[in-house]
């Protein structure tokens, strides 16, 4: 009888932890995506709000400091002070003021039916004719010559892209997208929008519309697009570490990108739930729980919040560049994306043993309905470590292939995502941390 008792309180205890998990982790998303945060961004310092947020957080659960800087201020300066943050430089561009589009009289919604692309160039208030690009303008070398030849001053390029994506214009369409006609600015119509964030920025302004809310024989545009390009922006990894108890000169890095898209413009932002609030929320989730003295690991644990991974991973490679540890020190990296779907399992990118180890776990727990791999790909912060010859790996889940997560859109929001496959997700990279030798 104390047997069943023990058996029916340990699946208790179980289910309370599964709970608490998945509890943590969406209060951690709701705060990263709400409207506070800017899309955790380069406008009104979203990105800092948000590494403040995984900082005090790893300052609760009692990580340590992991890097070093040379005080600037206060009681200690020109002193060394450990710090969370490590900063570093980019370049981005950014709009932070008004973005507006007519089509003929029609205004249209940011966001929801038209995009500024992140490398568009400012333009004040102007009207533009339109100038539809047809393909016998570019059916060959000779058509192309004349139709570059002509003067585009004071016309908006429409431009069809899913007419030109195959031959024999798409030998043409990147050096009419490129705007090497000097149109006064560019519009590409296409089926999805889906945005993201520049390091440079062009001398025109080119917007993305949704083909389906585009009129018909529109004859006029009306555009006004306010942009601010940061030559030198201040953003930051956020880095906490625990101590392993066998091997504490040896790390493990559990890595997350915290930031995201930002805003378009004063009155939109992307929150950025699925991508990438979820992986951040797992790597404080697991952060708390190797800092619990109960689960103290083996190996010394390094998380890292990572900055401006859509940006072209500048915090990872910053970090793999200016490392306080030696790279051959690290056993092993994992990078956390997409974290909150699941259900059709769970991808291993890169790292072919882990990925047996975790399918051979998963066969026998049954955490996730499926583990699936595919070979390394410069996709996300996993890979700045794989270039310095550092055995990383990059998780994501993967969800419902008929349900739309609206990836770098607006709708990607908590509300959203099913958080399915999370809890499995969370006791499998568990599983195979305190497996591994």
């Amino acid at each position: 009888m104390k047997r069943l008792i023990f058996v029916f309180v340990s699946i208790l205890f179980s289910l309370f932890v599964f709970a608490q998990d998945l509890d943590y982790a969406k209060t951690v998303m709701e705060k990263l995506c709400a409207a506070d945060m800017f899309g955790r961004g380069y406008i009104s310092a979203g990105d800092k709000k948000a590494a403040y947020f995984i900082e005090n957080e790893f300052i609760k659960f009692g990580l340590l400091p992991f890097d070093t800087v040379v005080a600037t201020s206060g009681s200690r300066v020109g002193q060394p002070i450990k710090t969370y943050q490590q900063e570093f430089s980019m370049k981005v561009n950014t709009f932070p003021e008004t973005v507006k589009l007519m089509i003929d009289k029609t205004e249209l919604k940011p966001g929801i039916d038209f995009l500024v692309s992140p490398s568009s160039g400012p333009t004040p208030l102007k009207e533009l004719d339109i100038y539809y690009l047809a393909p016998r303008h570019i059916k060959d070398d000779a058509a192309f010559e004349n139709f570059m030849a002509e003067d585009f001053t004071g016309y908006c390029m429409v431009i069809d892209v899913a007419t030109f994506e195959k031959e024999p214009y798409n030998k043409y369409i990147k050096k009419i997208i490129a705007n090497e006609m000097k149109a006064d600015a560019i519009m590409l119509l296409t089926n999805d929008l889906m945005w993201g964030v520049s390091t440079y920025f062009e001398k025109f302004p080119t917007v993305i519309v949704k083909k389906e809310v585009f009129p018909k024989k529109a004859e006029m545009v009306t555009l006004k697009i306010d942009t601010k390009f940061y030559y030198d922006y201040k953003t930051q990894n956020v880095i906490g570490m625990v101590k392993g108890k066998k091997y504490p000169n040896k790390y493990i890095i559990i890595g997350a990108h915290y930031d995201h898209l930002g805003c378009m413009g004063k009155n939109l932002y992307f929150p950025g739930a699925n991508d990438n609030a979820s992986g951040v929320a797992m790597m404080l989730d697991l952060a708390r729980h190797y800092a619990d003295v109960f689960n103290q690991p083996d190996y010394s644990m390094i998380f890292i919040g990572f900055g401006a991974e859509e940006a072209g991973f500048i915090g990872s490679k910053y970090f793999t560049e200016h490392s306080k540890i030696s790279l051959a020190d690290i056993r092993l990296m994992i990078n956390l994306d997409m974290m909150s779907t699941g259900e059709t399992g769970l991808m291993v990118m890169n790292g072919k043993s882990e990925f047996t180890k975790m399918k051979s776990i998963n066969t026998s727990k049954k955490y996730l309905v499926d583990i699936q791999s595919r070979q390394n790909s410069p996709i996300s912060d996993h890979y700045p470590f794989t270039e310095k010859k550092v055995n990383a790996i990059y998780l994501y889940l993967m969800g419902d292939p008929q349900k739309n997560y609206h990836y770098h859109g607006i709708g990607d929001v908590p509300s959203n995502v099913s958080m399915k496959g999370y809890e499995g997700a969370f006791r499998l990279i568990t599983d195979y941390l305190s497996a591994l030798d």
